[in-house]
């Protein structure tokens, strides 16, 4: 039975936790929902550290773009109009994009005085305890600068779906204990933890918690009269536009719901009013507002298309009959043609619409780039790919597994005939309807976009609830136990596969149990008893999974039975984190205060905000910055005198070259698959950059680390020094070209064989950097484990020659002179030419008389 319709004032709106006659019974149901939310919080710092991320590290690629705009807004400045340093010299339009939320911290952080609360923390104490102790997992305390406040912020903000759940599901269901679990679930969820940790900043960080509000007042809406509900579920709704472009592709889903409405059972006065007042809201912002909305013409958009059909579609079965509906689908063509008659918005987002055609078309990515637009070879990459079973797995599957058994029982219900029959669904059913649907469209998008996830599992965790207060019913019988039977079999296998097997027994034994309560006994508590345990058994499962990551049971047992990470974002690690710090330091401390970068633009965000330096190219692809990044990408395979006039065209004042822009060929964003030059050839500039400096006239070198060069754009009539060129700062192998020649053997073969250079040089390098940091050590057993990965390094990649030279000279120092001998040989075989190793012979010898 639905509940009666009335109207509410504003001040009733919370009444499911604020009702006037019962606070005192509803009150430990806040109180739950706040440990509940700082326990996501919690779990969220856990396995941000767990992962090997430290809060002073930097942001880098779209999260250093947001994290400018945040601090140029706490400073007590503004965000520019058009921000010339972000894309010189042109500059972006900044208000075309979705800036808001990013000034909106900002103006928390300018007023939240971090550095007084974390020394009142430091020196007051609770129960003995200092508080900065306490509260470390849940505010910046130790570390109270503005990262890390940000950080922070993106769970905080994160953990309030929390609240938002909770009060969705108990709209959707009337149960308490139910919308409890949904909240549970929801903070302890692998997949919403990833995308939640503090390690990025990405506009989804704000726009979610304003999407979750608008979801809990349309739920609302479509069940009562009250009209505040539409107006607020309208207002969450802009808010989550102007903060994240992604909402659009909600948007076209939640229209969709009311363009299968008005086909099926028919639109109802409620579902009306809510479309009306969410449009003209939107319409209205998008016409006066000073947002992208405006300049981007979103009331032209499909999503607005969709709408306007809609609305004139009821209008029309009101006044003629209920026949007109089908007029929805000619309204529809109608508009879009006439919308084909004005400027396209290709330049938004024509990059998406052609990935989702090639992704139907291929399925996989082509190893062929020539089969691809330029668009989709850029744009089809992690984490706009899809997931591998081992991702599923990891992320969504105890919430699809929840939400199966509703999902199954509503899917039987719509095959029915009696529910298509107008004016015969209640608002109740609707409700479930549009969760149904998000359901199945989100999961869509995940399967083809990981990134996805989080709208995703808004639109599941209802269902999980669902599950709990109708799971022992007849509808969801036939539902629940195919759940249980996924859980039972998909963890049996994955855990009898890992060596604990007292483990995977245990668990099996606990969803067994579960499953013949459900099978054995026809009493709803029984059964209730073993749902809530199973919720609970996930909500620790999923818990345990984030913090422990990669080391946990299950991961573990994934790949003990050949269910393994994916291998796309390998491909992605091609220079060590510590010399892009060092590319950063030298370009703050040596190049000119307004000197303009030429770069990759996964690095040029950072350059911007950590050396203040301008740059040429950013993140922000829906703009006209793709056609520049096509330009950059295909200029790089020109002649040197092509890419010095590209050079030119942008006011360059250096250039920033990264070795795997020559090597690199995978299809995951490597330059030679994106600009389709998948073969070799001497006479590109990219070749002079890696190989031949010195054959430049154009471009002078100015800094080189093992694996980045930095070049300065000359004058026209300038030359480079005699000499610049010809010398290199420091010896690397990776710029050795009779090294490379070497290494790949037959000739005509680089193109194919270059990965095979550039790799095991990244590997070997990132284990230096960590040996360097063990060897600092006093402590005997760390010094060790330095010395152990600096020779697996030496190991994996014996023609890293200054690393052998390192290892020689460490095992030098503690008198291991035949092992050092063996190192410094490595080198000269090699290279035979090296002063070092040379000496290092002679050191030996010496080292060894004097032992004898």
């Amino acid at each position: 039975m639905s509940r009666p319709n009335t109207v509410s004032s504003p001040g009733r709106l919370l009444s499911i936790l604020n009702p006037k006659e019962t606070w005192t019974k509803r009150l430990p149901v806040l109180l739950l929902l706040i440990v509940i939310y700082l326990a996501g919080v919690w779990v969220r710092t856990e396995s941000f550290h767990s992962r090997g991320h430290r809060h002073e590290d930097p942001f880098w690629v779209e999260s250093a773009q947001h994290f400018r705009n945040v601090r140029m807004v706490a400073e007590g400045g503004t965000i520019p109009r058009v921000d010339i340093d972000l894309e010189y010299p042109e500059g972006l339009k900044t208000r075309t994009h979705t800036i808001h939320g990013e000034y909106a911290i900002g103006l928390l952080a300018r007023v939240v005085p971090l550095e007084k609360i974390s020394w009142f923390c430091r020196s007051h104490a609770l129960f003995g305890i200092y508080l900065d102790k306490l509260l470390q997992p849940f505010w910046p305390v130790s570390t109270p600068d503005l990262g890390s406040f940000v950080r922070y912020t993106v769970r905080w903000f994160a953990c309030l779906q929390v609240f938002w759940l909770y009060l969705i599901t108990h709209e959707i269901t009337g149960r308490r204990a139910a919308a409890l679990g949904a909240a549970l679930l929801y903070a302890f969820s692998f997949g919403s933890i990833a995308r939640t940790l503090g390690d990025t900043f990405y506009h989804e960080h704000v726009a979610l918690p304003l999407l979750g509000g608008h979801l809990w007042f349309f739920y609302r809406s479509l069940k009562r009269q009250s009209l505040w509900n539409p107006v607020l579920c309208a207002l969450f709704l802009l808010g989550s536009l102007l903060t994240w472009k992604v909402i659009e592709f909600y948007f076209l889903v939640l229209v969709l719901y009311f363009f299968w409405m008005t086909l099926g059972p028919g639109l109802d006065r409620n579902s009306f009013r809510t479309l009306w007042i969410m449009t003209l809201t939107v319409a209205l912002a998008g016409l006066f507002l000073d947002v992208h909305l405006k300049y981007n013409h979103f009331i032209l958009s499909k999503g607005m298309l969709g709408a306007y059909s809609v609305l004139i579609t009821y209008g029309l079965t009101r006044w003629k009959s209920e026949r007109w509906r089908w007029s929805v689908v000619g309204m529809v063509l109608i508009l879009a043609f006439l919308r084909s008659r004005l400027p396209s918005d290709s330049e938004l987002y024509g990059h998406v619409w052609q990935t989702f055609f090639y992704r139907f078309r291929y399925l996989q990515k082509p190893l062929d780039p020539s089969l691809l637009p330029f668009d989709v070879r850029h744009y089809w990459v992690p984490p706009y790919v899809s997931p591998n079973l081992f991702a599923f797995l990891n992320e969504v599957f105890w919430p699809i597994a929840l939400a199966v058994p509703g999902v199954f029982a509503f899917a039987v219900y719509l095959l029915l005939p009696g529910p298509w029959r107008n004016g015969t669904w209640t608002p109740e059913r609707r409700q479930k309807a549009f969760l149904f649907l998000g359901f199945w469209a989100f999961l869509a998008f995940y399967l083809m976009f990981y990134k996805i996830k989080t709208f995703l599992i808004l639109f599941t965790l209802p269902w999980a609830g669902i599950l709990l207060v109708k799971g022992t019913g007849q509808s969801l019988r036939l539902g629940t136990a195919l759940a249980l039977a996924v859980c039972f079999g998909i963890l049996g296998v994955l855990l009898m596969g890992y060596a604990d097997l007292f483990i995977g027994l245990a668990v099996v034994s606990v969803l067994g149990g579960i499953g013949l309560v459900m099978v054995k006994y026809r009493r709803a508590v029984p059964q209730i008893a073993a749902l809530g345990l199973l919720v609970l058994f996930a909500v620790i499962s999923q818990g345990y999974q984030t913090v422990a990551w990669n080391r946990s049971v299950l991961a573990r047992g994934m790949v003990a039975i050949g269910i393994s990470p994916s291998q796309e974002k390998d491909t992605g690690a091609v220079v060590p984190g510590y010399l892009i710090h060092e590319t950063l330091d030298w370009i703050k401390y040596h190049s000119e205060q307004r000197a303009v970068f030429m770069c990759e633009f996964v690095l040029a965000p950072s350059i911007l905000e950590y050396t203040r330096r301008p740059i040429t190219q950013h993140c922000f692809f829906e703009s006209a910055m793709r056609l520049k990044y096509e330009e950059f990408c295909y200029a790089l395979f020109k002649t040197e005198e092509e890419f010095y006039e590209f050079c030119r065209k942008y006011q360059s004042t250096y250039f920033i070259y990264n070795a795997h822009m020559l090597l690199r060929d995978d299809p995951n964003m490597s330059f030679r698959y994106i600009a389709d030059q998948m073969d070799w050839n001497r006479d590109w500039v990219i070749y002079q950059f890696h190989f031949h400096p010195e054959s430049l006239r154009h471009f002078e070198l100015v800094h080189q680390n093992p694996f980045m060069r930095i070049y300065r754009v000359l004058q026209p009539e300038q030359l480079p020094r005699p000499g610049k060129n010809q010398n290199e700062p420091d010896y690397s192998p990776m710029f050795d070209e009779s090294l490379f020649r070497r290494m790949i053997g037959q000739a005509g073969q680089e193109g194919r064989r270059s990965p095979e250079f550039l790799y095991p040089l990244v590997k070997a390098y990132e284990l230096y950097y960590q040996a360097e940091n063990y060897l600092l050590s006093d402590q005997p057993a760390v010094y060790e484990r330095g010395l152990a990965y600096l020779a697996e390094a030496v190991q994996g990649c014996p023609w890293a020659t200054p690393l052998s030279n390192r290892l020689g000279q460490v095992f030098l120092s503690i008198g291991r002179s035949d092992l050092a001998r063996k190192a410094f040989l490595n080198t000269l075989t090699w290279k035979p030419d090296d002063p070092e190793a040379r000496l290092g012979i002679q050191r030996t010898g010496s080292v060894a008389g004097q032992n004898e």
